[in-house]
């Protein structure tokens, strides 16, 4: 695995969700990106069809920010992840 490849971890309904596990997962040390950030903002009504706000992490840190995210829920009314199926 090398340190450049990024690999989808979740995606969110908003990009607050999406903001909050960002500095949950940076708190730890492991670096994420967030995409649709901008987009969703300005067409909400779009963001199911574009796979939401989505957060990357790279190839090697996946595990671990997955652990860490199902560990520490978000507890948010809002922050069910979304459904994008």
């Amino acid at each position: 695995m090398t340190k450049n490849k990024t690999v989808l971890l979740n995606s969110f309904r908003d990009v607050f969700c999406a903001q909050l596990a960002k500095a949950l997962l940076e708190s730890e040390d492991i670096p994420s990106i967030i995409s649709n950030e901008n987009f969703t903002q300005l067409k909400p009504m779009f963001s199911k069809s574009i796979g939401g706000v989505q957060l990357f992490v790279f190839e090697e840190d996946f595990e671990r920010a997955n652990e860490i995210l199902e560990a520490e829920p978000l507890d948010l009314d809002e922050n069910e992840e979304a459904d994008l199926s």
